[in-house]
């Protein structure tokens, strides 16, 4: 028999602008769906899935599609990122690092060179005592007099040398340089010259000329320019244990293994405290770790700590040695400032490549961006291999929407059979929820 059914509530047409946590209106697809299945039809259409991933996480996945799919070595003449390295004192090509995609049973692997890195660091330069085999190929590390670390620099040994029976204050300061048998060192910058080494010996007439050994310095790599801003190498990502990070306690700590933190998103498990103030006085002999992150606001430590209210703490490891960035989320990839060209009197050769570096890697990310969410290039997305489900759901719609805090959210739909779910078993949908709006100037107002 017919059945007449009238809908006076019709807001929307579909799903691309609900909220199911704000919206209590159900667009009119919905409903007309709704009263067919409660009036005998069968629901035989496709699983439809809304997936809603933040700008970081989007971000975070394009830097590992470059790195997984670029050529990223510096060694190979005209190919990957050939030009980052100095022919004639060649860093790249020493050893690599694997990294795997997919974890650590996955098939997807990739060789990242250890020269992005900038951390293979052996031992101290202390001024005065023995070193002993000063070796190609060795790192040393140099902490200035004034005691600063983030003055710290760092030399790769270029040749190697005599031992040091009283080493001097600095590589520098040999007291005999000119000793064809005395080590010589070349200084490793915390970010790329090879900007500068182009502006300083490379010519534009002599694309084809040689500089030492038959090396065409002037031959880049199709990547060399994307690779000097995009650092690959997966222990240079946040939260990895190279990194020095600073957070602020946001209220007097005594005698406590509970520190109340302003922002812990920076955070990660096992990391010391390296250093915090106590009364005034710097502490930097503590083995306090982590072994918890409660929420955005408090960390717990191992052992119990008292620390002056609002105070820098330092968190790392033992091999923390760079100073990490304040926008270097946890897992995202170190992306280097472009360093500003060095200009001479005998200026020749390229300038303003660094800033060519950064618009490299965004036009590459907007091209992956704008490719993976096209519904129009069959897109697919598969659940982690350790959930266990076998499905795969294509890309049928796509969103994007600025959020209050000027981030970016970006809202995926996709499809797959209707007898296969993407999510594991007990997964909670998000629900509405209500509240009540006050009005007023003070923070405080409740009149109305």
């Amino acid at each position: 028999m017919s059945k007449s059914i009238q809908r006076n509530e019709i807001i929307a047409l579909d799903g691309f602008n609900f909220n199911p946590q704000r919206d209590t209106f159900q667009p009119m697809i919905k409903q007309l769906t709704n009263d067919l299945l409660e009036n005998g039809f069968d629901d035989v259409g496709p699983q439809i899935t809304k997936i809603s991933i933040h700008d970081d996480e989007l971000t975070k996945f394009i830097d590992e599609f470059i790195i997984y799919n670029y050529n990223s070595n510096a060694t190979s003449f005209a190919e990957g990122a050939y030009g980052l390295d100095d022919p004639q004192a060649p860093l790249f090509g020493q050893s690599v690092t694997g990294w795997n995609v997919d974890g650590q049973y996955g098939s997807r692997t990739q060789a990242i060179d250890d020269a992005y890195k900038m951390s293979l660091i052996s031992r101290e330069w202390v001024s005065g005592v023995t070193m002993i085999n000063v070796s190609l190929g060795e790192y040393i590390t140099v902490t200035p007099s004034s005691g600063n670390a983030g003055d710290v620099e760092y030399f790769l040994v270029t040749k190697s040398g005599l031992n040091f029976s009283s080493a001097p204050s600095h590589p520098n300061n040999l007291s005999d340089p000119s000793n064809p048998a005395a080590a010589e060192f070349r200084k490793v910058e915390n970010v790329p010259g090879w900007n500068e080494w182009f502006a300083k010996k490379s010519n534009p007439s002599g694309i084809t000329s040689a500089i030492s050994g038959g090396v065409n310095k002037t031959a880049l790599g199709p990547n060399s320019e994307l690779f000097s801003y995009l650092n690959p190498h997966p222990d240079m990502r946040g939260g990895e244990e190279i990194w020095k990070t600073f957070g602020y306690n946001s209220a007097a700590v005594s005698a406590s293994t509970t520190i109340p933190m302003i922002d812990t998103s920076f955070l990660v498990v096992g990391q010391k405290l390296l250093e915090y103030t106590q009364g005034g006085t710097s502490i930097t002999n503590s083995t306090a770790k982590i072994v918890s992150i409660n929420g955005r606001h408090q960390i717990t430590v191992d052992s119990a700590v008292t620390i002056d209210e609002g105070k820098s703490i330092t968190f790392g490891t033992d091999k923390s040695v760079f100073i990490r960035p304040n926008d270097l989320k946890n897992g995202h990839y170190y992306k280097i400032a472009p360093p500003i060209p060095k200009m001479e009197s005998s200026q020749k050769g390229y300038t303003g490549l660094a800033g060519l570096a950064r618009k490299i890697y965004q036009n590459e990310y907007a091209k992956i961006k704008r490719c993976m969410t096209t519904s129009a290039r069959s897109v697919s997305f598969l659940p982690s291999l350790d959930s266990g489900i076998n499905t795969n759901a294509k890309l049928r719609h796509y969103k994007e929407e600025p959020q209050t805090d000027g981030t970016l959210m970006h809202h995926f739909w996709i499809s797959n059979f209707k007898d296969e779910f993407f999510f594991p078993a007990g997964t909670v949908e998000p629900k509405k929820y209500k509240g009540d709006m006050l009005i007023g100037l003070a923070s405080g107002f409740t009149g109305n």
